[in-house]
This record gives structure tokens, C-alpha cells and sequence, in this order.
């Protein structure tokens, strides 16, 4: 595993970027997770990049710092055995992520969650500081596997980290299969329906981040609108997170979205987080990145696709 580089090179590099120094390592140690990841072979399974780091490191379609790590695992064999099976293969699994992490990085056992007969495994990621942390970043790296089908091929991308970018240096990941944008971009339409609706700001598991897909489905807009999957794909995750939130569980797909979008148009807190979340990690020039208000607009049209195909 590589070495973190000189404070004055992360210094020289965010300077070149115009972002904070504290984001360049961040990314750094982002990166090495993945490279981590990357190479971890198990039995027959499949880990794929998802979420908006993959956009933004793998496919290079936003420009904003992204701290979540998120993959999707694809594994066969689990189809052919039983559930209690299943959760004590994925429960192997679990420890080899862990153990491979841990050569690296520091991870408490309280930093480790997992769910579901371990087909959801979220672990908090310890990673040391040279720079003052910014308020929008976490001070761990969160990473999440979830156990899932894709509905689209995996796309093999290489990754690099911003410092190796700036200093036209090899990746570090030569390739990792991604996620497609397009189910990218369904899944996160989804994401934001139901966590929107369930969302009791200032509580103990408040994510005001999420925000963050507002401005990622704004930027992919054009991409969903363009393809005709997109609407199916878009049904296709509702109905994988239709029991992920009691207060909407019972309402049409075209009731579920409309909520959404009244809630985001109407609530003016949405555009404070946008602010800390969204314009405060974005490495973009100034217009490239869609002002709050026009994000809103572009979800908008997504939805109103999505629901005259329903």
C-alpha cells in the first residue's frame, strides 16, 4: 500500500485544485480503501463501485468531493443454499473485508454494522489527519457493501486518487468494476424518496448529506432522460425500497415521487445543506454546479418522466 504523501505536496495539490487540503487526504485514504477492496477475491463473488464516489472518481461525471464509499456485491452461490447458510458464508465474507481493511487501517469493532443476515455491512474507517478537518467531512471513512443484483453491466474503470491525477501518475486501481450511471442514477432517485420522507432532521441518524444526490441526479440528468431504461430501472429500486419507510410504504410510485419533490421545493433548510454539502466539497468551476433551486427543477423533470411511464 502506498505511503501518504508529503504534507507539502497534499498542500501543493489543493492548491492547484483550489479545494481544502483536508479533502486531498481525505481522498487519498479514500482511494487506498478502494484499492483494498479492489483486490479482494472471494468464491464467486462480484464487487462493484457504486454511489457518487464512483461518479466522481470512476467516471469522472460530477466534481465534488465525495467521503462515501459504496459497492454492491454480486454473488451467485448465495442463491443455492439457504438463508441461514447465506448469512454464515456472507459472515466469512464480512471478516476477510475486515481483515484486508485492517492491514491499513484502524477499524474498532463499535465501527462495524451489519444487517440483514449480512447482506448490508457498513464499517466506519479510522484514517490519521495532517490538516484541520473541514465541518462538511465526517471525521472517518464510511464505508458500505450491500449484497444486491445488478440490472445493467458492470462497467471496469480505473481509480485514482486526486494527488496522483494532478501529478499525472499511474492509478492506483488500474481497473474495479462500476456501477452503470444510468442505475447509478435510479438508485439514487430512490434513495432520496424514501430517506426524504423518513427523515427526522437533527435526529440521531440524520443525514443532511443527502442533499448530495439532489446535485448528482441534476448532473446526470440529461444522461437518465436520454436513456429508456431509465424509468424501469428507476421502478425497479422503488420496489427493492418499498418497506425502507412506513410512512410511504403504501402509496403509488407517482404518489411516493411527488412527495419528494414537495418536500425538497418547500423546505427551505434543503438549500442550507446544499450550501454546506454540496457547494462547500464541489471542485467544479463556479457554473458548472447547479444552484440549488435548478437541481430541484432538474429532479423535478426526472420524476415527471418516470411518472407518465408509470
Amino acid at each position: 500500500m502506498n505511503m501518504l504523501p508529503k504534507k507539502n505536496i497534499i498542500e501543493e495539490v489543493a492548491q492547484i485544485k483550489g479545494i481544502s487540503e483536508a479533502f486531498i487526504e481525505k481522498d487519498w485514504f479514500v482511494t487506498q480503501a478502494i484499492k483494498i477492496i479492489s483486490n479482494i477475491n472471494y468464491e464467486d463473488y462480484t464487487i462493484v463501485f457504486t454511489g457518487g464516489t464512483a461518479l466522481s472518481k470512476a467516471h469522472h461525471l460530477i466534481q465534488r468531493f465525495s467521503e462515501d464509499v459504496d459497492f454492491r456485491v454480486i454473488a451467485p452461490s448465495l442463491e443455492q443454499v439457504s438463508k441461514s447458510q447465506q448469512s454464515k458464508n456472507l459472515s466469512t465474507f464480512k471478516a476477510v473485508i475486515i481483515s484486508n481493511l485492517r492491514t491499513y487501517f484502524e477499524i474498532n469493532d463499535e465501527q462495524i454494522t451489519a444487517r440483514n443476515g449480512n447482506k448490508f455491512l457498513a464499517i466506519e474507517i479510522n484514517y490519521p489527519t495532517l490538516f484541520t478537518r473541514a465541518n462538511a467531512l465526517r471525521p472517518h471513512i464510511l464505508l458500505e457493501l450491500t449484497v444486491s443484483e445488478l440490472l445493467l453491466p458492470a462497467i471496469s474503470l480505473p481509480v485514482s486518487s486526486i494527488i496522483n491525477q494532478v501529478a499525472k501518475q499511474q492509478a492506483e486501481i488500474e481497473n474495479i468494476p462500476c456501477i452503470n450511471p444510468i442505475e447509478n442514477a435510479a438508485d439514487k432517485l430512490s434513495a432520496i424518496t424514501w430517506r426524504i420522507a423518513d427523515r427526522v432532521r437533527g435526529s440521531e441518524n440524520d443525514s443532511p448529506d443527502i442533499v448530495r444526490h439532489i446535485h448528482d441526479l441534476a448532473i446526470l440528468k440529461d444522461l437518465a432522460i436520454n436513456n429508456t431504461q431509465f424509468p424501469k430501472l428507476v421502478k425497479s429500486a422503488l420496489e427493492r425500497d418499498k418497506n425502507r419507510s412506513e410512512l410511504i410504504k403504501n402509496l403509488s410510485i407517482t404518489e411516493k415521487l411527488s412527495n419528494m419533490i414537495q418536500i425538497i421545493s418547500s423546505d427551505s433548510e434543503y438549500l442550507k445543506e446544499y450550501e454546506r454539502f454540496v457547494n462547500a466539497m464541489s471542485y467544479a468551476n463556479s457554473d458548472s454546479v447547479p444552484p440549488y433551486r435548478a437541481a430541484v427543477t432538474s429532479v423535478t423533470e426526472l420524476v415527471d418522466w418516470v411518472s407518465k411511464s408509470s
